[in-house]
């Protein structure tokens, strides 16, 4: 049985929604050993996924308004207003009327009549363990890889890219730590040194963005992109809600 608490939750996600992470955790511990997800490695996996997908447990429902994903026939989204009505929602969000059917009807709740109980605590866990089960996560979380690769490989297959990468290996180093005590013990590596170029775009605020180019190392790219999550800054809030990927349950 796991024991999965709303501090150990904070501990991950600092500045964390109460109500939300209060709601989840009982739904956490249900559900997750259901779906094999109860050893430290698929946990902190999990974790530092949903903490970056969810804003840092901010958050069950895409910032967007969805009006994006209007005529998205692709989604399902055949009749007007689809885009808003089924824009994303849940921990790992689901988005679209042909997955709020196909997940509806594997819980046997009709998400399509009533898409906004998908950002309710209970079926947005719910998704985000069929999604976890359904793509094979725990046989990465399980391989001899190193943890940063692991969570490479797995943010590509949630995200489908390598979007807020750095913020999730962040809070997947948290959640190890965080978790320690829950069932088995691991050791999270630290990254690998590398040196990339930081360019900043054009902010979509008033105040005036003045180009920079430098050079830093990995670590500190994932510390300014750490910072900025848990400071709730606008920016990143911006750049998050444009990185959703649209999940297939069918």
């Amino acid at each position: 049985m796991l024991n999965i608490t709303a501090a150990m939750l904070n501990q991950i996600a600092p500045g964390a929604n109460q109500t939300i992470v209060n709601g989840l955790v009982p739904y956490l511990n249900q559900y997750l050993p259901q779906y094999g997800i109860d050893t430290l490695d698929r946990m902190k996996h999990f974790f530092g996924q949903a903490a970056e997908e969810s804003a840092s447990f901010r958050t069950l429902t895409e910032y967007a308004s969805g009006a994006e994903y209007e005529g998205r026939t692709d989604l399902g989204n055949t009749q007007p207003g689809d885009g808003v009505r089924f824009k994303g929602r849940g921990i790992f969000q689901i988005t679209g009327r042909s997955n709020y059917t196909a997940i509806g009807k594997r819980l046997g709740v009709d998400l399509a009549g009533n898409p906004q109980l998908a950002a309710t605590p209970q079926i947005a866990v719910q998704t985000a363990c069929i999604y976890w089960a359904t793509h094979n996560l725990s046989a990465l979380a399980d391989s001899p890889a190193t943890a940063y690769d692991t969570c490479v490989a797995i943010t590509k297959k949630v995200n489908g890219g390598e979007n807020g990468l750095a913020v999730r290996w962040t809070m997947t180093q948290r959640a190890a730590v965080a978790l320690a005590g829950v069932t088995d013990t691991a050791s999270v590596p630290p990254a690998p040194k590398i040196v990339v170029p930081i360019v900043t775009t054009p902010s979509v605020f008033p105040a005036p963005v003045t180009k920079v180019v430098q050079t830093a190392t990995a670590d500190s790219v994932q510390a300014a992109a750490v910072n900025a999550v848990d400071n709730k800054n606008p920016i990143l809030y911006a750049v998050h809600t444009a990185e959703v990927f649209i999940m297939k349950f069918f």
